[in-house]
């Protein structure tokens, strides 16, 4: 079987996507999302072959999150299913990591096409502006692909850590960081779960962030996760 996590922030898209994939007797849909978070949290409790994920509208979208996933999941293959047909987009996507590009509107009924080629291996992607994506690719430095293996160079952090964060909300970014729920990192740490809000509140203003994905993905880059284990 072929294990696959669809991440959508539209419930009817998500619907849709679960409906195109359950009628193909060799797939599974393990899980599914709505943000950048459970794509990350959903990498590690399925560890699935394939992340279909559309993003756009997500504090961090798809191609920041493609090499994290990556990080979390060697083997999970990720494909970009945008709503909108956008060069950029696109060529930031593929040189991120991912395996495979569709447009919501013209590429639906190829969904399942794109799964099986992406599982055997190969790159999916079917969209009007693949050739001038590819030329994008050829042409400009800017695009590089920035998933690198632990042993290929030092993780550069996102932005520093900042010093006024004390230990229980460094832990709790930690637990964040793997894919933990805030009921979870309570019980780990045996606070009650408005407790930790509060610290997670706490350190999302230190450091900036606004969501709980940029939380994991602080989290990640700067180590967190690697440091610092549930007990």
């Amino acid at each position: 079987m072929i294990k696959i996590v669809v991440i959508d922030d539209r419930k009817q898209d998500r619907d849709l996507i679960f409906s195109i994939l359950s009628a193909q007797k060799e797939f599974e849909v393990s899980g599914s999302g709505k943000d950048g978070y459970d794509a990350l949290k959903l990498a590690v409790e399925c560890r699935p072959h394939i992340i279909i994920m559309d993003l756009r509208s997500d504090s961090m979208g798809g191609p920041e999150l493609v090499p994290l996933i990556k990080r979390k999941s060697p083997a999970t293959a990720v494909i970009i299913l945008s709503g909108y047909e956008d060069d950029e987009y696109a060529g930031k996507a593929l040189s991120s990591g991912a395996s495979g590009y569709l447009v919501k509107k013209t590429d639906m009924n190829k969904l399942a096409d794109s799964v099986r080629t992406v599982y055997n291996g190969g790159y999916f992607i079917n969209t009007p502006a693949v050739v001038r994506i590819f030329g994008r690719l050829s042409g400009e430095t800017e695009y590089k692909n920035v998933y690198r293996t632990a042993g290929q160079s030092k993780k550069q952090p996102i932005q520093p850590v900042p010093t006024n964060l004390n230990q229980t909300e460094l832990k709790i970014m930690a637990f964040i960081g793997k894919g933990y729920n805030s009921k979870e990192i309570a019980a780990s740490l045996r606070l009650k779960p408005g407790t930790v809000r509060n610290y997670l509140s706490s350190a999302m203003h230190k450091a900036g962030l606004k969501s709980r994905t940029q939380v994991a993905i602080f989290a990640i880059e700067n180590g967190l996760t690697e440091n610092r284990k549930p007990q």
